[in-house]
């Protein structure tokens, strides 16, 4: 799932450094970068698998008011 920030950026889930899996922001002109992890206040920042961390990407972007992409 990607989805869109009001500020034109996209979030999607992609794996980390040590083969958990978390959420990146990267903007609309730079496609092929991996981006910046996104970071909230009471969130949790890593999940064990890909499901797992697309479930709460999905709740986070409802709360944030974040638009899912048509892919």
């Amino acid at each position: 799932m990607i989805y869109t920030t009001p500020d034109g950026k996209l979030v999607n889930v992609a794996k980390g450094p040590a083969g958990n899996f978390t959420f990146y922001l990267r903007p609309l002109d730079k496609p092929r970068t991996k981006g910046q992890r996104v970071k909230g206040r009471g969130q949790r920042l890593w999940f064990s698998s890909l499901a797992e961390a697309q479930t709460a990407l999905a709740d986070y972007a409802r709360q944030r008011g974040w638009k899912q992409q048509e892919v």
